[in-house]
């Protein structure tokens, strides 16, 4: 087999494990951001329904 079919295969595993890890930090990022923009709609909320009471 030649070396440099090798060194190829080598290559793409590679940037197949990257490209896996990029989705992977890509979705959690997205959690992240929707759980702060969660927090940030609760909190929101529930000065908004305090404001109400008074």
């Amino acid at each position: 087999m030649d070396v440099n079919v090798l060194w190829l295969g080598a290559i793409e595993k590679q940037q197949a494990g990257k490209t896996v890890c990029l989705f992977k930090l890509w979705i959690a990022e997205l959690v992240t951001t929707l759980v702060i923009a969660g927090i940030k709609v609760h909190v929101t909320y529930m000065i908004f329904e305090s404001e109400l009471e008074d």
